[in-house]
This record gives C-alpha cells, structure tokens and sequence, in this order.
C-alpha cells in the first residue's frame, strides 16, 4: 500500500486482485492554487495562514529533533520566533 496524500490517490496490491489505483479526494494541489489566487484576486483569507504554516513546520522540525534525540520533543522547546532546526 503506497499513499500519495498530495496527489489524493493510493497504490493498492493484494495477491487476489493484484495492483490497483484507488483515488480518494479531488486534486488538492488544485484546491491550494486556486484558494492562493482567489487570496490575490479577490481579497479573500486564505484558507491556511502563515501561523498555521509556522505551526505545521515546528511539527516536522520537533519531530526531527525527536528522532536525532531519542526523546519526544515539545512545540514549546522551539520557542516562538523564527526555529533553529538544530
């Protein structure tokens, strides 16, 4: 089982049916350019905001750090500002 979350589809092989392909949402890469240009257009917010975005790399940063420690690592522990992926 392979999953594409970007591409919204997954590789699916069982010995009985053998590989198939199974989609499961519409185009998300579509989706975000379309809420980017409806933001510059229009005026509209934007459906994730910078501090969303801050948030969801301080996930993958603590997560790392995680791994190269040997120990869960809190969001707190990178502090507020701009995060040292170190």
């Amino acid at each position: 089982l392979v999953l594409d979350a970007f591409a919204g589809y997954l590789h699916h092989w069982r010995a009985d049916e053998g590989y198939r392909w199974v989609g499961y949402h519409p185009d998300p890469t579509a989706a975000m350019v379309r809420a980017f240009l409806d933001a510059v257009e229009k005026g509209t917010p934007p459906p994730v905001t910078f501090a969303d975005g801050l948030v969801a790399l301080k996930v993958v940063l603590a997560a790392y750090r995680a791994s190269r420690e040997g120990r869960p690592v809190g969001l707190s522990e990178l502090g507020e500002g701009p995060v040292d992926p170190a």
